[in-house]
């Protein structure tokens, strides 16, 4: 049966990270629906937002502010669907209010961080009359989810024409993406491995703003020599990240430990056809695994595959590079 959303109303809350929502919201309205949007964060400076990441309930009262005000502006209209990404700030106060004011409104929630790195979620879920995650085990943990990996956007979308016309890249391995947990130890290790072997490896550390370095440095170990001028404090466009991704021959990924859900980075790959080098073992699940383009590596046992980078890389079927597109992502996340 065909799914479409066209002619669809909906209030959308996403999250404001590297332009994401953006291009949701474009895709929505590219596929007919019509659409309300507002940021599911109540916050957006960067130290409200490294707040928000360390201890969201400092910032409950001015949250439920926030939601209350554009529930108010926005009560008299019609929804067919309300979509909260991830949902990490909203309260069940917000959420029973919204549920009370859109009685018609089908409330759907999708996760694309995993429920261990949300805090205070559990508490939440019972609001939503649907729920998918990017996350296989938690999907599995809640038989009641249902599970849609994350999206490429069309700028990682890349023809077999394109990366044929690029035959020698600019770099062996790239990473751009934000630090967090062990990633800064597990880059410096690689970047210094490439440095001895003659390879070139590009990087961007990128860090929400100097507080969270200060945090790191005090709370992390693996800080304690790191210093502020070696991390970025704004972020890439999509345009330059796909630059990087084109001139690479494979891209280095690393997900948080306390999940099992393939990264944005990840799935970027595949709409680009470039190969990956990934610290997620639960990948070779998914049905775009071949061992020619996707490489895990250990994370407590760091090396740089040498024989892996020479490889070719092995092309796809149409409907797996399909399956992974915004497009589709779209549709599934408002219809499944």
């Amino acid at each position: 049966m065909t799914r479409q959303i066209k002619g669809m109303r909906i209030l959308f809350f996403g999250i404001e990270t590297f332009g994401y929502e953006k291009r949701i919201l474009d895709e929505m309205l590219a596929q007919g629906a019509i659409v309300d949007y507002y940021s599911v964060r109540s916050v957006r400076s960067k130290i409200g937002k490294s707040i928000a990441k360390f201890a969201p309930t400092i910032l409950s009262a001015i949250t439920d502010l926030y939601y209350e005000i554009i529930r108010r502006k926005i009560s008299k209209n019609v929804y067919d669907t309300i979509l909260f990404i991830k949902c990490d700030m909203v309260t069940c106060k917000t959420l029973r209010s919204y549920r009370h004011t859109f009685k018609n409104a089908k409330m759907r929630l999708h996760l694309w961080d995993s429920l261990n790195n949300i805090k205070g979620i559990e508490s939440k879920l019972r609001f939503f009359d649907r729920i998918t995650s990017f996350d296989r085990e938690d999907c599995r943990n809640h038989p009641e989810f249902g599970f849609r990996p994350l999206f490429y956007a069309n700028d990682y979308m890349w023809s077999d024409k394109q990366k044929d016309e690029c035959e020698k890249p600019q770099y062996h391995i790239s990473f751009c993406g934000t630090i967090h947990t062990d990633r800064y130890y597990i880059l410096e290790t690689v970047r210094r491995i490439c440095e001895k072997s003659d390879l070139k490896f590009y990087h961007y550390y990128y860090l929400q703003s100097r507080f969270v370095y200060f945090v790191y440095r005090i709370t992390n170990i693996q800080y304690r020599k790191a210093r502020v001028r070696e991390f970025k404090y704004k972020s890439l466009s999509a345009g330059k990240v796909s630059e990087i991704m084109r001139e690479s021959m494979a891209i280095f990924d690393i997900q948080h430990p306390g999940q099992t859900g393939l990264t944005m980075r990840t799935i970027e790959t595949i709409g680009m056809r470039k190969k990956l080098i990934t610290t997620n073992k639960d990948v070779v699940n998914y049905d775009f695994y071949n061992p020619n383009n996707v490489y895990v590596m250990d994370r407590s046992h760091i090396h740089v595959p040498t024989e892996f980078l020479n490889k070719p890389y092995v092309k796809l079927p149409d409907d797996v590079y399909n399956s992974y597109s915004i497009s589709r992502w779209v549709t599934d996340v408002l219809t499944m």
